[in-house]
């Protein structure tokens, strides 16, 4: 535990707990090691599954949004430009499609209400829709 981030963990709480003279108990050190190493590694994991999230076919853009909500909060992903390609690599072709040809482009992932701007989720949700009474059209010629 001499190396990498475990080593630079160890090697803190020992001077914190010298210079406080009390090591304290196996369950300060679960704490503080839980704290310092499974929150991360939630992170991590969200991180990856959210690289990896697809929306499928038959899944609306609303299922999709809500586990991609979860997985961008539990990875502490914030910044837009990071959320919106993510985003966008995980719809549905024909749905990132229409987004990106879409003026004005959404520069949030959520509606604005003081400019009165869709963000980028609910204009996902907007085109599915409009998609939804196309192919009703389309089928009812």
């Amino acid at each position: 535990m001499q190396d990498g981030p475990a080593g630079a963990w160890s090697s803190t709480m020992i001077d914190k707990f010298e210079a406080a003279n009390d090591y304290g108990t196996y369950a300060d050190f679960l704490t503080e090691f839980t704290k310092a190493f499974i929150t991360q590694n939630e992170a991590e994991e969200a991180a990856q599954k959210l690289d990896e999230l697809k929306q499928k076919p038959q899944d609306s853009v609303i299922t999709f949004n809500a586990e991609f909500q979860t997985l961008a909060q539990q990875a502490g992903i914030t910044q837009f430009v990071s959320l919106q390609e993510k985003y966008l690599k995980g719809l549905i072709p024909r749905l990132a499609r229409e987004i990106i040809k879409h003026s004005p482009q959404p520069t949030t992932m959520y509606n604005q209400a003081t400019t009165n701007t869709k963000g980028l989720y609910q204009l996902a949700v907007d085109l599915e829709a409009m998609f939804c009474r196309l192919d009703k059209l389309a089928n009812a010629i």
